[in-house]
């Protein structure tokens, strides 16, 4: 395998690929923050149902992420295996994104659920898919250097962190542009223009990154490089990455967090709207919490320098878990603005570890086979990522429809009936503070990862 990226093309490199992840973070958070929303109080959908559909969905999901980090592996192009992925797929998924969020309402109820689990399938467990684990893949395949690794997967992070606050804030506001009813932005009009022009930004920042990024290291195959590789090459490559402690248990820590991510992002709107009674209050819970997480990336580099990836993700946890507490036990808007930016800062810690984490690991289990497994190991990074956001969805959801949640009342003017509130601050806080905990513990006891990763600050 190659060394590293060379230095006189560093910066254009990590702009570049910085911008492209603000680009995939604006239009991720439509699913993220936006889409149990629309399809409760838009499309009028029943909870209970999409959650079903997101539910069964996630089995599609698992099996999809290893398949196609097994076609990126293998994809010969001249933009390489991710780049020529991101490429492709970026037009796909705006057009998807935008079929997702336009359930047509004259069609009877079954045929709209139905609609609902196609295009949800098309979005999550194809194209999403690809654009995922190309981008994650880039990090290993732009540098094998522990360190370079770690500051692209902190860009990362920092711009996916930029892009998902910039799309919490800016999103509300196109929804209030859109709307075709004023003071109410929950319109079929308001989401459908609110997607077309985050689909036309997420296309240009993916053709940017694409046009400003290199695919620097080669998969070290001894074999001709226009050679495919044969069944019993892939298969080997497969099970040394699957069967890697560290890299199952970062796996499982990545899919407990993105539950979290799940639960606080969309519990964010139903906490804004329904207990404190205002969803433009949707933009300070997530602005304060994700301006505190984009600040402290900014010196995780330094940090992990110092202390390293492993402590610097571990010090993330306990700082993000001690803020939940407080924040569910006062309604002052000053202590409540410290625990959301205590969150932040520790949501921000370890989360800028993740993608260089996995990248080191990858690159570990690529020198130890002979050949780099990029798509391959990328795959627990989208895997987890989807399954976790999925899973969250349906916990919020099904928790909803358990507590007598139904849009109908609203519209009617009735309160929401009181197990609801209780419901979604159960979702909104202290289902995360178990899982924080839980991912203290599995990080701390059980991964123990030496070699590369103690080279990357340790």
């Amino acid at each position: 395998m190659n060394s590293k990226m060379p230095d006189r093309k560093l910066w254009v490199e990590s702009t570049g690929y910085g911008l492209g992840n603000i680009g995939v973070a604006l239009i991720g958070a439509l699913t993220t923050t936006y889409l149990t929303m629309y399809m409760t109080n838009v499309a009028l959908l029943d909870v209970a149902a999409v959650s079903l559909i997101m539910a069964v969905s996630r089995v599609f999901d698992g099996i999809s992420d290893i398949v196609i980090g097994n076609i990126i592996d293998n994809t010969r192009s001249r933009f390489g295996k991710a780049r020529a992925w991101l490429l492709r797929m970026s037009l796909p998924y705006a057009v998807s994104m935008f079929l997702l969020f336009y359930v047509p309402p004259q069609w009877p109820g079954a045929v709209r659920y139905v609609y609902v689990f196609i295009t949800y399938n098309l979005v999550n467990t194809v194209i999403r898919t690809f654009i995922q684990i190309s981008n994650y893949s880039m990090v290993p395949l732009m540098t094998e250097d522990p360190m370079e690794q770690g500051l692209l997967g902190n860009i990362q992070s920092v711009m996916m962190n930029l892009g998902l606050m910039c799309g919490n804030v800016i999103f509300v506001r196109l929804l209030e542009r859109f709307t075709d009813v004023p003071g109410n932005q929950n319109t079929q009009r308001a989401y459908s223009g609110a997607v077309i022009v985050t689909g036309l930004v997420f296309i240009v920042l993916t053709v940017i990154m694409v046009a400003c990024t290199r695919e620097n290291v080669s998969s070290g195959s001894s074999k001709d490089k226009k050679e495919q590789a044969g069944i019993k090459e892939k298969l080997a490559g497969l099970r040394q990455v699957l069967l890697d402690r560290d890299w199952l248990i970062m796996v499982l820590c990545s899919f407990l967090c993105y539950i979290i991510l799940q639960t606080r992002m969309t519990g964010a709107t139903y906490y804004a709207l329904y207990i404190m009674g205002d969803m433009g209050k949707v933009a300070w819970l997530t602005s304060f919490n994700m301006g505190a997480s984009l600040a402290a990336q900014f010196i995780t580099p330094f940090l992990m320098k110092r202390f390293g990836m492993r402590h610097v993700y571990t010090a993330g946890i306990v700082i993000a878990a001690a803020g939940i507490p407080g924040f569910g036990l006062t309604s002052s808007v000053p202590a409540l603005s410290v625990f959301l930016i205590m969150g932040g800062i520790g949501n921000g810690l370890y989360r800028a570890m993740i993608p260089g984490i996995f990248a080191v690991l990858i690159t570990d289990i690529g020198e130890k086979s002979g050949k780099l497994q990029a798509g391959i190991g990328s795959a627990g990074i989208s895997g987890s990522l989807k399954l976790g956001q999925g899973i969250g969805s349906v916990i919020f959801g099904f928790s909803l429809s358990l507590a007598g949640f139904n849009a109908a009342l609203d519209a009617q003017g009735t309160a929401q009936p009181p197990a609801v509130n209780t419901a979604i601050s159960a979702m909104y806080l202290w289902l995360p503070l178990v899982l924080y905990i839980i991912i203290f513990v599995l990080f701390t006891f059980f991964f123990d990862r030496n070699g590369r990763l103690r080279k990357a600050g340790e």
